[in-house]
């Protein structure tokens, strides 16, 4: 599974979503190397994240996330860095946080 998206039967703004904050937890698999696992315990649609003045590559950007079901992003930074430095730069937001 490379990536998912929720298909809805209608259009998202007639939806009451729940801002509910989306956690994250970030896993060094090497000096430039991160993984990071987001989940809630509501469900989340169109989740994004950003890292501040950082060029990387993510495996998925805008995703939906299901209560209690993590989503795992592999992310490549252009330059070492430790987990807590990217925990400061790292924005998270979804669908809900727009409106």
């Amino acid at each position: 599974l490379l990536s998912q998206n929720t298909v809805l039967f209608t259009s998202p703004r007639f939806i009451d979503f729940r801002k509910e904050p989306i956690q994250h937890q970030i896993h060094a698999l090497g000096e430039k190397s991160f993984q990071v696992d987001f989940f809630s315990s509501q469900f989340h649609h169109q989740a994004c994240f950003d890292l501040k003045g950082l060029s990387y590559e993510a495996s998925d950007n805008y995703f939906d996330i299901f209560p209690d079901l993590p989503v795992s992003v592999r992310i490549e930074l252009s330059r070492e860095m430790t987990a807590e430095q990217l925990t400061r730069r790292l924005s998270v937001m979804s669908l809900v946080d727009s409106y």
